[in-house]
């Protein structure tokens, strides 16, 4: 099972969340990649979040919105 002690899973969604660029994030990625080889969906959601985050405050948005 992917990162399956909890306090793992906590641990590699802080270090994602606070990134602060898209090459640190790609590094974080790929690092997550060489231990696991292939990331479930939930963490290649999280990676895309991450992403869109960072679009976001570099180009000036401070809110987003949406419903299910």
């Amino acid at each position: 099972e992917f990162l399956g002690v909890p306090e793992f899973k906590i641990r590699w969604y802080w270090v994602m969340v606070s990134v602060a660029d898209e090459r640190k994030l790609a590094e974080i990625a790929d690092e997550l990649r060489d231990r696991f080889v292939a990331l479930p969906r939930p963490v290649l959601m999280l990676v895309d979040i991450t992403l869109l985050r960072l679009g976001c405050l570099l180009s000036g948005v401070v809110e987003v919105k949406g419903t299910r």
